[in-house]
């Protein structure tokens, strides 16, 4: 899981950073990035987990096999 605690450059690389107010658009795409990408990630998740089980079982099933 990423920290987003601490920001960690480049050395030698300065950030920029703009400081100003988002429109109601901006907020709304960035919402709705924000809510696709936590789908995704929760997708992807299940599938790892889905992925992990078939091959335990797998493997237990060989182990009884021999």
């Amino acid at each position: 899981m990423m920290d987003n605690s601490i920001v960690r450059e480049t050395e030698g690389v300065e950030p920029t950073v703009i400081n100003r107010d988002l429109t109601s658009e901006e907020r709304k795409r960035m919402t709705e990035y924000i809510v696709k990408r936590k789908a995704e990630i929760a997708r992807l998740k299940k599938r790892r987990e889905a992925a992990a089980a078939k091959r335990a079982a797998a493997k237990a099933a060989d182990t009884q096999a021999t």
